[in-house]
């Protein structure tokens, strides 16, 4: 996406890959770059402050799940990827995980701009999430606070058993293939519920949020599993619960984008991160 000074979006592109390498990844930014300056008719060098890059944390480290070669998933497992990255683009370069981007674009140009303490479901390819306390993003030590993929659940299975797993396995989209039909996508729905209510209980027991913000990849999805999540929680939720309000995002896929293009604004104007979501 290219964003104006106001956060808002001039132009956007996606650019379908099976699993992207680096250098297609830095062609495909170039590329648009190019075509969306052009039109635009605005020099590079004047018009832009820089270029975020929004993208997963261990993307290399999920081979199983992504049904990936052991030479794709190598080449984003060296700690050399956001060196490799800046090399192939001629502007200064900005990095986020991907579910902390998509929450800093909800509080600036989505739908939580009125909220201070809330965690962020975004339902994608895996699930992943950020936690916004006291109205700043909680990055943590290593930039993966909030990323919910490695919540511990408790899952059910035929027979009534249960046993532990975690909440990428349960709550992305990963295992309903391109064009699930609508029972595949309701009983998903059902079990990814169930499963980020363990999530949702947890966090909100720790913090006491006013909201859970849940975003992805279309409506429909998103207001399934909405609805489900709150059967879950008001079936399941302990007598001393302050349930959280749950919220649909607006921004859909282009959360994480939208989130990384504002990154080269906030570092350049708002080094405290409150003072860049003041309205």
């Amino acid at each position: 996406v290219l964003l104006d000074f106001d956060g808002q979006r001039k132009t956007s592109r996606h650019v379908p890959s099976a699993f992207p390498t680096i250098d297609t990844v830095t062609a495909a930014i170039n590329g648009f770059l190019a075509d969306a300056l052009a039109a635009l008719a605005l020099p590079t060098a004047e018009s832009l402050l820089g270029v975020g890059i929004a993208m997963p944390w261990f993307l290399g480290e999920w081979r199983d799940e992504l049904s990936i070669s052991a030479d794709q998933a190598s080449e984003w497992q060296h700690r050399d990827v956001a060196e490799r990255l800046a090399a192939g683009i001629a502007l200064p370069l900005f990095f986020e995980n991907d579910g902390n981007a998509a929450a800093l674009a909800q509080m600036v140009c989505g739908s939580a701009g009125d909220l201070q303490d809330f965690l962020y479901v975004n339902l994608g390819t895996f699930v992943g999430g950020g936690l916004v306390l006291g109205g700043r993003l909680v990055q943590g030590r290593h930039g993966n606070a909030g990323a919910l993929a490695s919540v511990p659940v408790c899952v059910t299975q035929e027979g009534g058993a249960s046993s532990r797993d975690f909440l990428i396995h349960h709550a992305s989209l990963y295992p309903l293939g391109a064009t699930p039909c609508a029972d595949a996508l309701a009983a998903w729905a059902d079990r990814c519920a169930d499963a980020l209510g363990f999530a949702v209980i947890g966090a909100n027991s720790l913090l006491d949020l006013e909201a859970v913000v849940i975003d992805g990849a279309s409506s429909e999805i998103v207001h399934l599993v909405e609805q489900a999540l709150a059967r879950r929680l008001a079936r399941d939720v302990p007598p001393d619960f302050f349930c959280p309000a749950l919220r649909s995002g607006l921004l859909g896929v282009e959360a994480p984008a939208i989130g990384a293009g504002l990154l080269p604004l906030h570092a350049s104007f708002a080094p405290d991160l409150s003072t860049l979501f003041k309205r």
